[in-house]
């Protein structure tokens, strides 16, 4: 899965992230990606999931965030607070989905 220019639009406009920041997380976007690919084999491309087992993984992660920004001391619970609410809009529409 490349890194598309929807995803750069999103960060840059629609987030008001600088143009440095948006390098540097589509940046390590690319070195998660292909971290990924050498530790599971596959990309995101892949199609033995359908859209809500990508859901459920995204909620997985979402949850994970969650507990290591909580670990990472009181400066991230701004981060805890918006993972958290993300986080629940996702299983709100997941339980409408019933998916969950």
């Amino acid at each position: 899965m490349q890194v598309n220019a929807t995803l750069y639009f999103t960060l840059a406009h629609m987030l008001d992230v600088e143009p440095e920041h948006v390098s540097k997380i589509m940046h390590l976007i690319r070195e998660r990606q292909k971290v990924g690919e050498e530790k599971y084999g596959h990309t995101m491309d892949r199609t033995d999931l359908d859209e809500a087992q990508f859901r459920m993984h995204l909620l997985e992660e979402l949850l994970d965030g969650a507990q290591y920004a909580t670990r990472a001391g009181r400066e991230c619970q701004g981060l805890v607070a918006e993972l958290l609410s993300i986080t629940a809009r996702l299983i709100e529409y997941m339980e409408e989905m019933k998916e969950i």
